[in-house]
């Protein structure tokens, strides 16, 4: 992370194309910032104005104090492309470039997001984007960012990083996570990855030491090995990856390549890497809340295949039992101790072979202290 720390915990953020109306990308940056009381300077740039919000306005990127760390461009993308060279003269080493118009609007927007990576290249500075929401730092009230990520309800500060190559969707993915209980630390809707890619946003996130799970949404990639490398990196560090991967029928590619133009690739490559690299795959909102809560939630992972099952039905046994089948679970024969004291505690009709039947009824206030 010490390479993209600024990025993510910028001394000062410049808004370039800021306006005061909420209905433009720049205001509502700035009404974001200024809502969730962002620390750190705060400058709008935009020759019309003196002022935005309370927000002193300067004419240019030259003109704005230093530290600043990023600018977020919100411009149509021919000044853009031309932004991100003024943000490198002037110091400004990392830019969020919020608008479209580059390689997913077909040959033109392909040769100008080109300009883009070179005019970055030459000037030294980073970028998120184009085509994107921007980025959030959930604990540092850091929202470089326009549209629904920038906007309630307020994401709660957690474990859980998130890189999602979809804006509005992978928005919904996290609020719908946030709604469930779970808190975030960094949120990164990264578009058309033109720089900064999935793969390097989520080594990244490895190397934060309060990252505990990674999600992501893909669409696709460039660089399989890069996300291998990535994911595998994730595995060893004892964090978990949970993906959505979309984009992986002939009608979702066509879908994919009109949204970020992003090369969805065969669905049996992608199933294969996961399965390599110990990524958790998920294809529904519910999926992912689930497995971000497991990993979460527990104080060590498992170590092995052995599993015992307890539960208050003899139907629920039964249903677990081929769940455990299915996903190749091994259900531990129990040691005599372990069953003399299960004896002990729980009523006599019930099984205390695994699975463990403790029966209907034994879970009352009274038979709490024997049920923990």
């Amino acid at each position: 992370m010490s390479n993209l720390h600024h990025l993510f915990n910028p001394r000062g953020i410049a808004v370039v194309g800021a306006s005061p109306g909420a209905d433009r990308a720049g205001g509502q940056t700035l009404i974001a910032l200024k809502h969730y009381q962002y620390a750190g300077g705060v400058y709008p740039v935009n020759p019309r104005y003196p002022e935005i919000l309370g927000f002193k306005c300067y004419a240019s990127v030259a003109d704005v104090p230093r530290p600043c760390d990023v600018a977020v461009i919100a411009l149509p993308a021919k000044q853009a492309v031309e932004m991100v060279g003024e943000c490198g003269k002037n110091g400004i080493r990392h830019a969020v470039i919020l608008g479209g118009g580059f390689r997913e609007a077909g040959p033109e927007g392909i040769e100008l997001e080109a300009k883009l990576l070179a005019t970055a290249r030459e000037h030294d500075v980073r970028l998120i984007g184009p085509n994107c929401l921007g980025l959030v730092n959930v604990h540092a009230n850091v929202y470089a960012a326009f549209g629904s990520i920038s906007k309630p309800p307020t994401l709660k500060a957690g474990g859980c990083s998130a890189v999602l190559q979809s804006g509005g969707f992978g928005n919904s993915l996290v609020v719908r996570c946030g709604v469930a209980g779970i808190g975030f630390r960094y949120v990164v809707c990264s578009g058309n990855e033109t720089d900064l890619t999935a793969s390097e946003l989520i080594d990244a996130f490895v190397d934060d030491p309060e990252t505990k799970v990674i999600l992501t949404y893909l669409e696709g990639i460039r660089d399989g090995r890069a996300l291998i490398a990535a994911c595998e990196r994730a595995l060893a560090a004892g964090k978990p990856v949970v993906a959505w991967k979309a984009g992986n029928t002939e009608q979702g590619q066509k879908a994919a390549a009109s949204h970020t133009a992003n090369m969805t690739g065969a669905w049996d490559i992608w199933h294969a890497a996961f399965r390599q690299c110990g990524v958790v795959e998920v294809q529904t909102i519910e999926e992912a809340i689930d497995f971000i809560e497991a990993h979460m939630l527990q104080p060590r992972k498992p170590q092995g295949r052995n599993a015992c099952i307890m539960g208050g039905s003899g139907g629920s046994a039964v249903v677990f039992s081929d769940a455990s089948d299915l996903y190749g679970l091994r259900l531990s024969p129990l040691g005599e101790p372990t069953k003399a004291r299960l004896a002990e505690l729980m009523p006599r009709a019930v099984s205390v072979d695994n699975p463990i039947d403790y029966a209907a009824g034994f879970l009352t206030v009274a038979n709490a202290p024997l049920f923990e």
